[in-house]
């Protein structure tokens, strides 16, 4: 699986759980997440010379 659809299903699974999410909670998981499965992400510098960053309105 890709690391997006693994991201996805472990959100949905907590959505539908007992755990009310956060937007803080829902970042912080993403960022771990691509930490552990694609780190070379956070490396990477977009066309403008920027690299990746987790904001808010990416989540």
């Amino acid at each position: 699986p890709t690391v997006e659809n693994v991201i996805m299903d472990h959100l949905t699974a907590l959505w539908k759980g007992p755990v009310p999410l956060t937007l803080i909670m829902i970042r912080g998981i993403i960022i771990a997440m691509l930490m552990d499965m694609a780190p070379e992400v956070f490396n990477v510098k977009a066309s403008d010379g920027l690299a990746f960053r987790c904001l808010d309105s990416f989540v």
